[in-house]
């Protein structure tokens, strides 16, 4: 069959995708053509993946008109997936032709969750299994563990980071909203500095992240750089966010510091070679995608995961241990 995926945005939910179609082209021994539909600026995802036939892409700020123009020539398609379910995904499945399967992402469960606590059984299935549940059954395949669905991305040949020796470490402090960035990153990329490793900050800057020791900072890398960047590294210390996304899809160690978000909203890194920092408090999580202030007024769940804790964290993962 010649199918049709839909993903538009964003970083991290598109990245989360790669593994779903890398694992249904397996099961079903290479027997479908995969497109997908997504944003041009999500393009290097994709590219190089060799369970993908064809990318088509649209710009995020495409007037409606020429949207529908896109979409009117379009060639047909047997069956249309559908992993994003809004307005602009729905138009897309109207003019395609064959079957629309829609994938279920469980907005009222969540909404629950985060004001009353409820739907927590609803929301047990990370998103890759949550995504693989929306077309699998109809091919007739059982949801695969969540490893088995990790993300994936190709990884370049190039030489890694190391720097006479030194451990490469990329920290990605930023983050959609305050109350998912750890306020500690300046401490901790000192204390990387210090004790020796090669240091490397990626993302676009929402505070001054400076400190004692001159640390190489790449302000607005685009995906293909992002991916270059990351796949070198020995290791990612992120905040809940895109790059903490392309690491697990790249095969790199990720440490993922988690405040305001939790687990249950679906996009927590529970894959092999990710740790999470985070403490368990019954605020958390106080919003879906992240709050813009914390609603007790102390932070409690970015200030008690200290510098010492992360760093100990990092000498772990590094080690093997």
């Amino acid at each position: 069959m010649n199918i049709l995926f839909i993903r538009f945005s964003s970083l991290g939910d598109t990245v989360l995708v790669t593994g779903v179609l890398r694992a249904f082209v397996l099961k079903t021994s290479n027997k479908h053509t995969i497109n997908i539909l997504t944003f041009k600026e999500y393009t290097d995802i994709f590219e190089g993946a060799d369970f993908v036939n064809k990318i088509y892409t649209v710009p995020k700020a495409i007037p409606l008109g020429g949207y529908i123009e896109f979409l009117k020539s379009l060639p047909p398609f047997d069956i249309t997936v559908d992993l994003h379910c809004n307005l602009r995904s729905r138009l897309a499945g109207y003019f395609a032709a064959g079957k629309v399967l829609r994938y279920n992402k469980r907005p009222f469960a969540r909404r629950a969750f985060v004001k009353f606590r409820l739907c927590r059984k609803e929301l047990s299935l990370h998103t890759v299994e949550r995504y693989a549940a929306g077309f699998y059954p109809f091919f007739g395949l059982d949801v695969p563990n969540r490893e088995e669905l990790r993300p994936f991305i190709a990884k370049s040949a190039a030489a890694s980071l190391h720097k006479n020796g030194k451990k490469a470490i990329i920290i990605h402090p930023f983050a959609s909203k305050p109350t998912k960035e750890w306020c500690y990153f300046p401490k901790l990329t000192e204390v990387l500095m210090h004790s020796g490793f090669d240091v490397q900050i990626i993302g676009k800057p929402s505070y001054d992240i400076s400190g004692a020791y001159p640390i190489p900072h790449t302000p607005t890398p685009e995906i293909s750089d992002l991916i270059k960047i990351i796949g070198k590294a020995d290791l990612l210390v992120a905040t809940d966010s895109g790059p903490m996304h392309i690491a697990i899809a790249l095969g790199v160690k990720v440490i993922a510091i988690f405040g305001s978000t939790s687990k249950e909203l679906g996009f927590y890194p529970d894959f092999s070679g990710a740790t999470v920092m985070e403490e368990d408090l019954p605020c958390r999580p106080c919003h879906i995608h992240g709050a813009e202030k914390c609603r007790r007024g102390d932070f409690a769940c970015m200030q008690r995961i200290t510098p010492d804790k992360v760093f100990d964290a990092v000498l772990k993962v590094l080690s093997g241990a």
